[in-house]
């Protein structure tokens, strides 16, 4: 994912700002990320970013 796409995305659990933590550095918002986490602001929730795809979906518990 590119930095700068951070101004679209934001928390599915509060509508929080994400912050991106990253052992990548990246250095202008065309940079590409492709692994680490985004963090929310609020709600301090992470959520992956795998491949370069961040993963925004809830975890889900297995019922038994």
């Amino acid at each position: 994912m590119k930095k700068r796409l951070l101004t679209w995305l934001c928390s599915p659990c509060c509508r929080g700002d994400f912050k991106i933590i990253s052992p990548e550095k990246p250095e202008s918002p065309e940079s590409e990320i492709t692994s680490g986490s985004l963090s929310c602001l609020a709600c301090r929730k992470e959520y992956p970013i795998i491949d370069g795809v961040p993963r925004l979906l809830p975890q889900v518990t297995n019922p038994q």
